[in-house]
């Protein structure tokens, strides 16, 4: 099943239980909280982009782990908050650089260097980088209660190239040159993705400068701008 049956099927799932709440049918009282909100949320963020990007597993972590401080009455387990999102995040942070392989791979044999592609990691702080190679190859950011911004304002690109973003409980600004053509592949879920470039009008769109922004952004947000 791909990531959009999947999804759909999640969403009928949600539907069903709603429509037979309305009916007055007798549904445990956890199925309307807002943990259950964060599983849906996360299940269906991972539907989407066929489980491949593990950030789904945060908003479900949470969710679960405040059910069960309702369920367990004798441990509290509020106090392994902390622990339980620094290890999802050391997953994730280990996971990422399989990306990078792959990139690596893609472009072995020719002339690349580390500063054509562009590795961010932010876990609760800040980022900020200028990226100045005149052949971006694209990248990898992942930012979890943290504020990143990469600007690209500098660089150039040719042909089309993937920008890859994990966000969980962030939020990312990017400034891109007016010219680039932007693709949105983002999986968005209680967020926004909003491009607010100057001149964005089709003549000052240059043919072979695309840049397509792949991922999934979960109770964050991503701003693009350009100077």
């Amino acid at each position: 099943m791909n990531g959009r049956v999947f999804a759909g099927v999640v969403l009928l799932i949600v539907g069903g239980v709603l429509f037979a709440h309305r009916l007055g049918y007798d549904l445990p009282y956890w199925f309307f909280r807002w943990e259950m909100l964060l599983i849906v949320i996360g299940v269906f963020a991972g539907a989407k982009n066929s489980f491949r990007n593990i950030s789904w597993l945060i908003p479900v972590a949470v969710g679960v782990f405040f059910l069960l401080d309702d369920w367990l009455v004798d441990i509290n387990i509020k106090t392994f908050f902390w622990p339980t999102i620094i290890i999802l995040a050391g997953l994730i942070m280990i996971l990422s650089p399989l990306k990078k392989r792959n990139w690596q791979n893609k472009y072995s044999g020719t002339n690349i260097t580390d500063e054509d592609y562009l590795e961010s990691t932010c876990i609760l702080g800040g980022v900020k980088k200028n990226v100045i190679t005149k052949d971006f190859k694209g990248g990898n950011l992942l930012n979890i209660f943290g504020g990143v911004e990469i600007d690209l304002s500098q660089s150039d690109i040719n042909g089309t190239v993937v920008l890859d973003t994990t966000q969980v409980f962030g939020g990312t600004k990017l400034i891109i040159p007016s010219h680039w053509e932007i693709k949105t592949e983002i999986t968005s879920i209680l967020g926004g993705i909003e491009d607010k470039r100057k001149n964005l009008s089709s003549l000052n769109i240059a043919e072979g400068k695309v840049l397509v922004l792949r991922g999934s952004s979960i109770l964050s947000g991503i701003d693009i701008k350009s100077f």
